[in-house]
């Protein structure tokens, strides 16, 4: 008795994937020896785009271009460079002044302004080109 079910089962399960297949293939298809490229993924475009100028990272953000603000520490906000004003931004280097405000071990405040700033030495990086090293009156700062 089991025999014939099982019979049934296996005709039934044959003629289900023979619809199924037929199903992915149009009657009468013809291959063509013209192979058309599609796309195989989704290109998805830096937050800087266009050209070879790199932008700059500010910790973990998306690369951005004249950026008014600089974290000079990733680990918290007590050495930072604000009211930037850019006098050059190109593929080789960014220059120019803000304001410093450095807090101390003690909490004291200190606030330089026309501090001298220079980005340079562009990397590629996933998110595009961007500038890899931060000068703060001519002295390298550690990121």
């Amino acid at each position: 008795m089991r025999a014939p079910i099982r019979a049934c089962a296996v005709v039934g399960t044959a003629v289900l994937a023979s619809v199924l297949l037929s199903a992915c293939s149009p009657p009468n298809q013809v291959d063509s020896d013209l192979k058309i490229p599609t796309a195989t993924g989704r290109t998805i475009s830096p937050a800087v785009t266009g050209d070879s100028i790199p932008g700059f990272i500010d910790c973990v953000s998306a690369p951005v271009r004249a950026p008014e603000s600089l974290s000079l520490t990733c680990t918290d906000t007590d050495d930072r460079l604000t009211a930037i004003m850019w006098t050059s931004w190109d593929q080789d280097h960014a220059e120019g002044t803000g304001t410093r405000t450095l807090i101390d071990a003690t909490g004291t405040e200190t606030t330089t302004a026309d501090v001298a700033v220079e980005l340079s030495e562009p990397t590629e990086t996933s998110q595009g080109l961007v500038f890899s090293r931060v000068s703060i009156n001519d002295e390298v700062i550690a990121l």
